[in-house]
């Protein structure tokens, strides 16, 4: 059962209130107003993972290296099928080239011809082709809500474990490439490898913990903001020595906030997963009818709504 959190107005909040001449706070205060913020969270366990990973292929040929995605493609498929992934989740985006990467593993790829140029080596022409990069997004999900907490845990690292073992993105496979195109496209990883040493890598797979927050939940969430949003009417009411008014306005915030806001006062939809953030607004984009609760972390998810609302003032 989701858990509720006791609601709040934030400190920055109010100073937007009063702090920011020119905000949409004050545009909308015409000295007869008060206008609150109210926030409310619920904890529900997650019931489904993710997995996100781009598939990838490259020869100095752009119809060698598509041919090669489309091989990469079936394959996967059929691994992550085998490991257990709800068959009607996996979904494979529209392949693209991938230009940072081409670019980036061109340049590598000249730092160290340049290397061994210094260094003598005689390399053939062919080795001096960029190589083009292609890739496809594979999606795939996997129930998780029949497993209690400590179950989940173990079959959640099993199958993670299985999945990144399965190497599925195909970012190492160069079978068709020749032994001085190999060596010299194995020094470039390498030093790509240090190039992404802060980020991850590309073909690296990716997990997003997710639920779905049902209707009900959601308007008992949205309740008890309107209360936290109520009481501190009440409160400001008070201190400028007047009674909070008959509802004036009111307005489901909770998708509005932008992501620099959330980040710097840590209010809005609750998020606190940059990566987790980014991944969703990719994934379910468009789904406004379908909250959810998400994460990078397996354990309790963080569904949050905030309300803006606007109290009368009787004098």
């Amino acid at each position: 059962m989701p858990r509720l959190i006791s609601a709040s107005m934030t400190g920055p909040a109010l100073m937007i209130l009063f702090a920011l001449p020119g905000s949409a706070y004050s545009q909308a205060t015409d000295g007869n107003v008060i206008l609150t913020t109210g926030k409310a969270s619920i904890e529900v366990p997650a019931e489904r993972m993710l997995l996100v990973v781009d598939l990838i292929a490259r020869n100095q040929d752009v119809r060698e290296a598509v041919t090669s995605l489309q091989d990469r493609i079936e394959a996967a498929k059929a691994q992550v099928a085998a490991l257990g992934a709800n068959e009607d989740s996996v979904k494979i985006a529209d392949p693209k080239i991938a230009t940072a990467q081409s670019d980036a593993q061109q340049s590598l790829r000249a730092q160290v011809l340049e290397g061994f140029n210094l260094a003598g080596r005689d390399l053939e022409t062919t080795a001096l082709q960029p190589m083009v990069t292609v890739t496809a997004r594979l999606t795939a999900e996997w129930d998780l809500s029949e497993s209690d907490a400590i179950e989940r845990l173990a079959t959640v690292y099993q199958l993670q474990q299985q999945i990144k073992d399965a190497k599925l993105s195909g970012a190492d496979e160069n079978e068709e490439l020749s032994e001085e195109e190999l060596e010299l496209l194995e020094e470039a990883q390498m030093m790509a490898n240090d190039f992404f040493s802060d980020e991850q890598k590309p073909g690296e797979p990716t997990f997003l913990f997710y639920t779905a927050i049902r209707q009900e939940q959601r308007e008992a969430a949205l309740k008890q903001a309107f209360e936290s949003a109520k009481a501190q009417g009440v409160q400001l009411a008070n201190a400028a020595g007047v009674q909070l008014g008959e509802l004036q306005s009111l307005q489901d915030a909770t998708a509005s906030t932008t992501l620099a806001e959330e980040f710097a006062y840590g209010y809005s939809s609750g998020v606190t997963d940059y990566k987790a953030y980014q991944l969703a607004s990719q994934l379910f984009s468009g789904e406004t009818d379908s909250p959810k609760a998400y994460g990078t972390e397996l354990g309790s998810l963080t569904y949050s709504v905030q309300i803006t609302v606007g109290f009368g003032i009787m004098r």
